[in-house]
């Protein structure tokens, strides 16, 4: 079930950042934030992957992935971009 709202989140961020045209790191970087002050964290963090794999790589990215995969319950994978966002300033 888990695993199945993801997807579900992540082709629906997917779609609307495509409805606006081709997608940046900064449209995946406010559409992460957006997502993450909604609750949505499981598409937060796609959104966030998405704008690191474009690119897109600062201290404030990594610290909204790290909060969105605490609060998905993935805590290793939340360390170490906390540790990264520490590393960047």
């Amino acid at each position: 079930m888990k695993s199945t709202l993801a997807h579900l989140a992540a082709l629906a961020v997917a779609a609307s950042l495509v409805a606006g045209g081709k997608p940046n790191a900064d449209d995946f970087q406010s559409q992460a934030t957006e997502l993450a002050a909604k609750g949505d964290h499981a598409a937060a963090i796609v959104a966030a992957k998405a704008a690191l794999a474009d690119g897109q790589d600062s201290a404030e990215l990594r610290w909204r992935l790290g909060s969105s995969l605490l609060q998905t319950r993935q805590g290793v994978a939340a360390y170490q971009d906390l540790r990264k966002a520490l590393d960047l300033g």
